[in-house]
Protein backbone atom coordinates (compact mmCIF):
# COMPACT_ATOMS: atom_id res chain seq x y z
CA UNK A 1 0.00 0.00 0.00
CA UNK A 2 2.95 2.57 0.94
CA UNK A 3 4.34 2.27 -2.62
CA UNK A 4 0.39 2.87 -4.37
CA UNK A 5 0.54 6.06 -2.63
CA UNK A 6 4.04 6.93 -3.26
CA UNK A 7 3.45 6.30 -6.70
CA UNK A 8 0.21 8.05 -6.96
CA UNK A 9 0.39 11.05 -9.95
CA UNK A 10 -0.55 14.13 -8.63
CA UNK A 11 -3.89 15.56 -9.40
CA UNK A 12 -3.89 18.13 -12.02
CA UNK A 13 -0.15 17.55 -13.37
CA UNK A 14 -0.62 13.76 -13.71
CA UNK A 15 3.02 13.34 -12.75
CA UNK A 16 4.03 11.63 -9.67
CA UNK A 17 5.60 14.01 -7.06
CA UNK A 18 9.41 14.19 -7.06
CA UNK A 19 10.83 12.50 -4.30
CA UNK A 20 14.30 12.89 -1.98
CA UNK A 21 15.76 9.73 -0.22
CA UNK A 22 17.73 10.27 3.07
CA UNK A 23 19.84 7.56 4.55
CA UNK A 24 21.99 6.44 7.57
CA UNK A 25 23.70 3.56 8.53
CA UNK A 26 22.98 1.91 12.09
CA UNK A 27 25.50 -0.20 13.55
CA UNK A 28 23.52 -3.30 15.86
CA UNK A 29 26.83 -4.99 16.78
CA UNK A 30 26.46 -6.80 19.92
CA UNK A 31 27.07 -10.27 21.55
CA UNK A 32 24.48 -11.22 19.70
CA UNK A 33 25.84 -10.16 15.72
CA UNK A 34 29.31 -9.45 14.24
CA UNK A 35 31.17 -6.65 15.79
CA UNK A 36 30.32 -4.69 12.47
CA UNK A 37 26.90 -5.39 11.45
CA UNK A 38 25.25 -2.05 9.96
CA UNK A 39 22.00 -1.67 8.66
CA UNK A 40 21.15 1.44 5.94
CA UNK A 41 18.09 2.99 7.14
CA UNK A 42 16.00 4.58 4.20
CA UNK A 43 13.25 6.71 3.98
CA UNK A 44 11.57 9.04 1.18
CA UNK A 45 10.13 11.90 1.17
CA UNK A 46 7.42 12.79 -1.18
CA UNK A 47 4.44 15.29 -1.28
CA UNK A 48 1.43 14.03 -0.04
CA UNK A 49 -1.60 13.25 -1.79
CA UNK A 50 -4.29 13.57 0.36
CA UNK A 51 -6.91 16.54 -0.68
CA UNK A 52 -6.39 19.96 0.32
CA UNK A 53 -3.73 18.98 2.43
CA UNK A 54 -0.82 19.59 0.50
CA UNK A 55 2.51 18.11 3.31
CA UNK A 56 5.48 16.22 2.34
CA UNK A 57 5.23 13.00 4.01
CA UNK A 58 8.02 10.81 5.24
CA UNK A 59 7.78 6.59 4.49
CA UNK A 60 10.22 4.40 6.05
CA UNK A 61 11.87 2.27 2.88
CA UNK A 62 13.69 -0.43 3.70
CA UNK A 63 16.73 -1.50 6.32
CA UNK A 64 19.25 -3.36 4.19
CA UNK A 65 22.50 -4.83 6.27
CA UNK A 66 25.68 -3.62 4.61
CA UNK A 67 27.21 -6.34 5.37
CA UNK A 68 31.37 -5.63 5.42
CA UNK A 69 31.82 -3.74 2.89
CA UNK A 70 31.35 -0.05 4.15
CA UNK A 71 32.94 1.90 1.38
CA UNK A 72 30.85 4.69 -0.21
CA UNK A 73 30.38 2.54 -3.13
CA UNK A 74 29.25 -0.95 -2.16
CA UNK A 75 26.56 1.68 0.15
CA UNK A 76 25.63 3.26 -2.80
CA UNK A 77 25.03 -0.15 -4.43
CA UNK A 78 23.12 -1.48 -1.47
CA UNK A 79 20.83 1.39 -1.13
CA UNK A 80 20.39 1.03 -4.88
CA UNK A 81 19.39 -2.85 -4.81
CA UNK A 82 16.85 -2.21 -1.46
CA UNK A 83 15.32 0.74 -3.70
CA UNK A 84 14.92 -1.17 -6.60
CA UNK A 85 13.73 -4.44 -4.68
CA UNK A 86 10.99 -2.50 -3.12
CA UNK A 87 7.49 -2.58 -4.09
CA UNK A 88 7.21 1.04 -5.36
CA UNK A 89 10.16 -0.82 -7.96
CA UNK A 90 12.29 2.81 -7.57
CA UNK A 91 15.24 2.26 -9.82
CA UNK A 92 17.18 4.47 -11.95
CA UNK A 93 14.56 5.09 -14.51
CA UNK A 94 11.92 5.28 -12.31
CA UNK A 95 13.35 7.91 -10.14
CA UNK A 96 15.06 10.08 -13.04
CA UNK A 97 10.99 10.15 -14.64
CA UNK A 98 9.61 11.19 -11.16
CA UNK A 99 12.56 13.97 -10.81
CA UNK A 100 14.91 12.57 -7.30
CA UNK A 101 15.58 16.16 -6.02
CA UNK A 102 17.57 15.36 -3.18
CA UNK A 103 19.93 12.12 -1.54
CA UNK A 104 20.97 12.81 2.23
CA UNK A 105 22.46 11.63 4.85
CA UNK A 106 24.83 12.57 7.70
CA UNK A 107 28.67 13.26 7.28
CA UNK A 108 29.25 9.57 7.07
CA UNK A 109 27.54 8.90 4.08
CA UNK A 110 27.62 12.64 2.39
CA UNK A 111 30.33 14.52 1.47
CA UNK A 112 29.93 17.74 3.35
CA UNK A 113 31.42 21.11 2.09
CA UNK A 114 35.16 22.94 2.60
CA UNK A 115 34.76 23.01 6.16
CA UNK A 116 33.84 19.18 6.64
CA UNK A 117 34.92 18.17 9.81
CA UNK A 118 35.68 14.22 9.06
CA UNK A 119 36.53 12.00 6.23
CA UNK A 120 33.16 10.45 4.13
CA UNK A 121 32.51 7.43 2.32
CA UNK A 122 30.02 9.67 -0.01
CA UNK A 123 28.03 7.13 -0.31
CA UNK A 124 25.26 9.52 -1.04
CA UNK A 125 27.42 11.47 -3.65
CA UNK A 126 27.91 8.06 -5.41
CA UNK A 127 24.34 6.98 -5.04
CA UNK A 128 23.35 10.30 -7.11
CA UNK A 129 26.26 9.66 -9.88
CA UNK A 130 24.79 5.96 -10.23
CA UNK A 131 21.66 7.83 -11.04
CA UNK A 132 22.36 11.19 -13.15
CA UNK A 133 26.21 10.24 -14.31
CA UNK A 134 25.78 13.23 -16.24
CA UNK A 135 25.09 15.91 -13.86
CA UNK A 136 27.81 18.06 -12.22
CA UNK A 137 25.95 19.98 -10.03
CA UNK A 138 25.20 17.72 -6.50
CA UNK A 139 21.97 17.12 -5.65
CA UNK A 140 23.07 15.91 -1.89
CA UNK A 141 22.54 17.25 1.21
CA UNK A 142 24.31 16.71 4.44
CA UNK A 143 20.33 16.37 6.11
CA UNK A 144 19.45 19.38 8.66
CA UNK A 145 18.48 16.81 11.47
CA UNK A 146 22.06 16.25 11.88
CA UNK A 147 23.37 19.56 11.05
CA UNK A 148 20.77 21.11 14.14
CA UNK A 149 21.76 18.34 16.45
CA UNK A 150 25.43 18.92 15.92
CA UNK A 151 24.96 22.83 16.36
CA UNK A 152 22.75 22.17 19.44
CA UNK A 153 25.34 19.89 21.21
CA UNK A 154 27.90 22.33 20.09
CA UNK A 155 26.16 25.29 21.87
CA UNK A 156 25.52 23.47 25.11
CA UNK A 157 29.56 23.58 25.39
CA UNK A 158 30.65 25.97 27.41
CA UNK A 159 34.26 26.25 25.51
CA UNK A 160 32.61 26.51 22.31
CA UNK A 161 33.00 29.97 20.46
Amino acid sequence: MQAEVINQKLVGLGVQSPMSISFDGVSIGDSLYARHETFQVMIATVLSLSPGVPLLATYFLHCPSVGLSHDGDSQAACVLRALEGHAGQFNKRSLRRRVLTMIAGDGAVARGGQSMRHVSAEACNKLAKLIYPEIDQELVEWEHFHRSEAAFRKSLRPDWH
